[in-house]
């Protein structure tokens, strides 16, 4: 905004506040805070009931004052050929008549806004304004009425209309983010010549972006429908043919090494300690005998002594081998036997029983350790 054009909007601002007193000066700070008024026909919030308007006849007046006051000066600009200076008071005559709307009842200056919406290039909104008036039974002078059905008659063929016909009652229809109105509409949707895209939202509904065209003049009707949100419910898998079952316990037969070992380790050992005594028997001959020398009697005597340390040791061993046999046989080999008989399933892995079992046992009849097999 250049220095003069801002000079003079002080000035003018300054003549109002003298002319109409603080109630205009108010409502001067209004117009330059605000840029635009919202459309009246805008429908409510959905989250809420809107503010309620606060009726004030006085305060109507003297904005609707202000504004024609504004709407003259952007005139006398449009005349010097300042169309910026113009387009700033018209927005602001715009702003005025807006809030003069909500403060007060007169249909009347709906006529007086779509004026100066025409006069800011915003057709679409003065055909909307026009509506107003032209629809009003009443609170509408005569010639007011006729002026606005002449100037909506002839706004009507330079913008575009669209009636849309939606199947969901309660349908949003938005034009880039901005909500244009709610289904079910009762009038057609008002365009500028050119291409959109609106959007259709429902509760329940898949949303829906749909693309229009608007020529001057051109009147369209576009019937929508939107697609219910499909709820899938996963059905009860069916089998692919395999049937898909729990393996039971497998319990395997235990192991014969160890039986294999201590049976081994057992017979061994015994072998041993049976040769240990002998030996040592044929030393205890040769040192008791009479013919033997006395470095014969010592060294039968060391030898024997050697092999009945090694003949006791075998013994010992052929005990604990023999005892740890019989243990895995009896608690482990013979047990796990029973479980596995058991089992529902023989597993591949397990070993198979053999028709001979050998069992170490300690036979009391022996002059020693015994091992006998069963078949």
């Amino acid at each position: 905004m250049s220095g003069r054009r801002l000079a003079f909007v002080v000035l003018s601002a300054l003549v109002l506040t003298v002319v109409f007193g603080p109630a205009v000066a108010s409502a001067q700070d209004d117009i330059e805070m605000e840029p635009e008024a919202p459309a009246p026909e805008a429908p409510p919030p959905e989250d809420g009931e809107p503010a309620a308007i606060v009726k004030d006849p006085k305060l109507a007046k003297k904005l609707a004052t202000a504004a024609a006051q504004f709407a003259q000066k952007g005139d006398s600009s449009t005349r010097r050929s300042k169309p910026d200076e113009a387009k700033g008071f018209y927005e602001q005559a715009s702003v005025a008549y807006s809030k003069a709307i909500e403060a007060g009842d007169d249909l009347n200056l709906y006529y007086d806004l779509a004026v100066v919406d025409e006069k800011l290039g915003k057709l679409d909104a003065a055909v909307r304004h026009l509506r107003f008036v032209v629809a009003a039974t009443a609170n509408v002078k005569a010639d007011i009425k006729k002026k606005a059905q002449l100037k909506h008659d002839d706004l009507t063929m330079k913008v575009g209309l669209v009636t849309l016909q939606i199947e969901q009652d309660g349908t949003t229809v938005t034009l880039a983010g901005t909500v244009v109105g709610k289904s079910p509409l009762t009038e057609s949707l008002v365009f500028l010549p050119g291409s959109y895209t609106l959007t259709f939202e429902s509760d329940g509904y898949q949303p829906k972006d749909v693309e229009i065209k608007v020529e001057a003049g051109s009147e369209a009707e576009r019937k929508i429908e939107l697609e219910p949100i499909k709820i899938v419910v996963a059905p009860p898998r069916e089998p692919d043919g395999s049937e898909t079952t729990v393996e039971p316990l497998v319990v395997k037969a235990p192991s014969k090494l160890p039986l294999y070992i201590g049976g081994g380790i057992t017979v061994a050992a015994f072998g041993a300690f049976i040769v240990g005594g002998i030996l040592a028997v044929g030393q205890h001959g040769t040192f008791v005998a009479d013919d033997s020398t006395r470095n014969e009697r010592l060294d039968a005597q060391a030898s024997g002594q050697n092999y009945a340390l090694f003949s006791d040791v075998m013994l010992g061993t052929t005990l604990v081998a023999a005892g740890f046999t019989t243990y895995w046989y009896l608690f482990k080999y013979r047990k796990g036997n029973a479980k596995a008989a058991e089992s529902p399933t023989t597993s591949p892995l397990a070993p198979t029983m053999s028709k001979v079992d050998v069992v170490p046992w300690v036979q009391p009849s022996a002059s020693g350790l015994s091992v006998a097999g069963t078949f």
